[in-house]
């Protein structure tokens, strides 16, 4: 808050007074300090901002003051503060005060319009797993570990003031016991495994030792996203499943779940963000766009149907039809398995094409681990496949693809025809005829949950 005020004040002085050379240096030094914070969570902002408050504030005569402070404002959740916490000092002129105004609890997301107050609470997760990634790359692992441990952005609506931390997300606190996807990664891994595989992300240990610090960034980022959020989400709307069959009509959990596969950073309009989203929305934009099967607007398919499904849950839960809300929530799962499938086989393209790039290495065991056990209940081989070639939790390798990409697509294929993925979801040419190698015959498969409405 303090530097915020700061900032404010010297760039007030400095647009009045242009020839204070102070001033101006004073404005460049908060900004440097403030703007980062903000890059995290907004690239447009920050390069507008820099370029007004860095660049050019030996010119501040020439800077719009009212804009400048608006936008500054517009992202002072960036910096974890409020309008009320900042103010503006009473000698700025009346026309060139801004009305400042805080995003409200309830938000829209991509067009989502939550019924619950808190749905801006989670929905900051994002900012969080942004900064704990750029500490890492930065080797502050001490310093990711605290937002890790402790959070920095999104908060605990039960704990006045308090933070809602992405470790306590990885404990089995919030586990439902409906939430099939959850027991089969505890069945494969283990108990606390997403704890241990991210502390090891952030510190360099483990699976993760002598790994760069750039590739323990993604590492990091991608296991919370795949992983943490992923059964978080699940938990969320199973529990909000629970208390419609006890006639409640709160879609609270229902508005978690959809915020933390989201989150803030990719605004409210429909389709979200160009470039600023970070979490599981954001997996399928991406690849839409980097394969240029984007529909008309620019949108990810996929995605359009995920926020459908997300929304036609909520009016379920609203409706008190329970059963059609758990029928939403199997589609929302077999959506987000889609997008696993199709993420690790960009991957598999990235390291069949340059064997030594870390990051895509780093990735695609991440994105291998969050798959496998989904895959194992519906095609054991085929799963197998998957961690001999990219490594799974406990089981990283320095040697990938020993198989080769045919073999590892041939795997995915086997997952997704027994999964019932639509090929014409995925970017990557997945679905073709290629034998995996394994005998998948005797594989079951189960259903996550009834599909019956």
């Amino acid at each position: 808050v303090p530097l915020a005020q700061s900032l404010i004040h010297s760039l007030a002085i400095a647009v009045d007074s242009p020839a204070s050379i102070d001033e101006a240096d004073r404005v460049i030094l908060y900004a440097l300090v403030a703007l980062p914070q903000i890059r995290i969570c907004d690239k447009n902002a920050y390069n507008g901002l820099y370029d007004m408050l860095v660049t050019n504030a030996k010119s501040a005569a020439g800077i719009d003051l009212s804009k400048a402070l608006g936008m500054l404002q517009d992202r002072y959740v960036c910096l974890g503060i409020t309008c009320e916490e900042v103010g503006l000092p009473d000698f700025i002129a009346e026309a060139s005060r801004p009305t400042c105004v805080n995003p409200p609890e309830n938000i829209l997301i991509v067009g989502y319009n939550g019924t619950s107050d808190m749905l801006l609470d989670t929905a900051l997760t994002d900012l969080d797993v942004r900064a704990i990634g750029t500490l890492v790359e930065m080797e502050a692992n001490n310093a990711a570990m605290d937002i890790y441990k402790w959070g920095r952005y999104s908060k605990d609506d039960d704990i006045s003031f308090g933070y809602s931390p992405i470790k306590d997300l990885t404990t089995d606190l919030y586990s439902n016991d409906q939430n099939f996807v959850s027991k089969d990664y505890i069945t494969k891994y283990g108990d606390n495994f997403q704890d241990e595989i991210i502390i090891n992300a952030i510190q360099g240990t483990g699976d993760f030792e002598s790994v760069s610090p750039r590739s323990r960034r993604v590492a990091t980022e991608a296991a919370i996203v795949t992983m943490v959020l992923h059964i978080y989400a699940l938990d969320a709307m199973y529990t909000g499943i629970d208390y419609c069959n006890k006639g409640d009509q709160d879609t609270y959990w229902w508005d978690d779940a959809v915020a933390s596969l989201v989150g803030w950073a990719e605004g409210t309009e429909t389709g979200g963000s160009v470039n600023n989203g970070f979490l599981f929305y954001n997996i399928a934009q991406y690849l839409c766009d980097v394969s240029d099967t984007c529909k008309d607007g620019g949108d990810s398919e996929i995605n359009r149907l995920l926020m459908i499904a997300l929304t036609e849950g909520k009016e379920s839960l609203w409706a008190l039809n329970c059963a059609a809300a758990e029928s939403r929530l199997a589609d929302v799962e077999l959506i987000l398995e889609t997008v696993l499938v199709d993420l690790l086989a960009y991957f598999v393209e990235q390291i069949s094409s340059n064997p030594v790039d870390e990051d895509s290495v780093s990735h695609g065991y991440i994105v291998a681990t969050a798959l496998v056990p989904l895959m194992t209940s519906y095609a054991a081989g085929a799963a197998s496949t998957i961690e001999t070639n990219l490594g799974s939790f406990g089981k990283r390798s320095a040697d990938v693809l020993t198989d080769g990409k045919d073999v590892v697509f041939g795997a995915l294929e086997t997952f997704v025809t027994a999964r019932g993925i639509d090929c014409n979801l995925l970017t990557r040419n997945v679905c073709v005829s290629v034998d995996d190698g394994v005998d998948d015959s005797s594989s079951g498969s189960k259903n996550i949950v009834d599909n019956d409405v």
